[in-house]
């Protein structure tokens, strides 16, 4: 009898792995109802890369699923601890890491590995197991579990084909491309009988709009009061009077019908409510703002820069907009121009000397705060300071400001100003 050599051995048990769906703890079948689990047993034989047998012991083995024999995409890996015995070895795919992503309808390969291991000839193929058999039986026989959810069995007590008939109003329309079958009863609008606009209360349209959004066209109902029905019949008991088809008031407020329409147009309950009225004698110029007794009172004459802003007793307060502190308010037209004096704001003025010659400047002409830009000052105050800096690639002198007045100060160089070098000055006016 000729014995195999331990890496045959290796892929003949590979090749004649036996792939079973093992039951797990979790998974227990009811009476009588099998249940399909989804886990693999895999059983080889592990040789080192030297062609020995792997050592007695538990090592991580690494197993991982392809839809092709060579090259493919892998759909699933795990890797476990298992018990080697004697370069045997035995283990539970989906035992770990979950099967429950993977697509067993299609045709898969199987690949183990192992470090240190030497690789398996080729994958090995999966075959079916005596689950497979019982599923196939299901889809032949193509029953549901009385348990089973996402199923249709009845609509409204009919069984069988049930195909859905559109009334009048109503369109159904199967859209193929979200699988939905739309029922709109938009058209329901267009038989409803509206209330005879010309002698109600009540003033009731259909209209057609487009709308904003979608483009389409849409029926929309207005319901409103009429203007002719605001007669002396309803105003008899206001503030109001109702002579030669005009409405005249003789009083600061009136009381006006207020009507609460609910959404089918009928009139639910009619109350009272008070409006303030606009004197007679209202003066331009002027804002009408609620006093202090809930009565409409005038303002005084508002002017540029001005406007109405809080009360003094029950009278309107008229209230001047103005600036200090270098913020300059000002009316141009029909605008409140505001702006500021950076003079005032920030009270520094500053500036530049460069030694453009070609020898030594050991001292500067007067600097006139009058004329600096972009802020000047009139005065040079006594308590200003003066900060000067001096900017030269190769060179360093002492500096000294003098010649101090009330407008303006030179700089003289103790070693002189370089050619091309140059100062900035800057004076803080406080």
């Amino acid at each position: 009898m000729m014995l195999m050599r331990p890496y045959r051995m290796m892929h003949a048990l590979a090749t004649m792995a036996l792939l079973l769906i093992g039951l797990g703890a979790d998974l227990y079948a009811q009476p009588g109802e099998i249940k399909v689990p989804m886990r693999l047993s895999f059983q080889g034989l592990l040789l080192r890369k030297d062609g020995t047998l792997f050592q007695d012991g538990t090592w991580n083995v690494t197993a991982e699923l392809y839809d092709a024999e060579t090259g493919g995409n892998r759909v699933y890996t795990t890797t476990m601890p298992v018990v080697v015995v004697r370069g045997v070895f035995n283990m539970i795919i989906g035992e770990n890491d979950p099967l429950d992503g993977v697509d067993f309808k299609k045709q898969l390969w199987l690949d183990i590995q192992a470090p240190d291991a030497l690789p398996f000839s080729k994958r090995t193929q999966l075959t079916t197991a005596p689950y497979a058999f019982m599923a196939q039986s299901a889809v032949v026989a193509g029953g549901l579990s009385p348990d089973a959810t996402g199923a249709v069995l009845s609509l409204n007590g009919l069984q069988g084909n049930v195909n859905l008939k559109a009334g009048a109003g109503v369109t159904i329309v199967e859209d193929a491309n979200s699988n939905e079958v739309i029922i709109d009863a938009t058209n329901l609008l267009e038989m409803i009988d509206l209330v005879p606009t010309d002698q109600a209360v009540i003033d009731i349209r259909r209209r057609k709009v487009i709308d904003p959004n979608t483009g389409e066209e849409k029926t929309v109902i207005e319901v409103g009061l009429k203007d002719s029905s605001l007669t002396r019949k309803y105003l008899s008991t206001s503030d109001a009077k109702f002579q030669n088809f005009n409405v005249g008031f003789t009083r600061d407020s009136i009381l006006i019908p207020q009507y609460v329409i609910d959404r089918d147009g009928r009139i639910v309950s009619v109350t009272q409510a008070r409006v303030p009225r606009v004197p007679d004698n209202f003066l331009p110029n002027r804002v009408m703002l609620t006093g202090g007794d809930g009565k409409l009172v005038e303002s005084g004459e508002l002017g540029d820069r001005q406007m109405v802003m809080g009360r003094t007793g029950g009278t309107p307060r008229v209230t001047t907009v103005a600036g200090i502190d270098g913020i300059k308010v000002e009316q141009r037209s029909d605008s409140l121009v505001v702006s500021t004096d950076i003079g005032k704001l920030l009270p520094i003025a500053s500036g530049r000397y460069t030694n453009t010659g070609s020898t030594y400047v050991y001292e500067t002409p007067d600097f006139d705060i009058r004329t600096a830009q972009p802020v000047s000052f009139a005065e040079l105050k006594e308590t200003a300071r003066i900060m000067v800096t001096m900017e030269s690639e190769n060179s360093t002198t002492a500096f000294t400001v003098t010649n101090r007045t009330r407008f303006g100060f030179r700089v003289k160089f103790a070693g002189g100003l370089p050619p091309n070098a140059s100062i900035s000055w800057m004076v803080l006016n406080l």
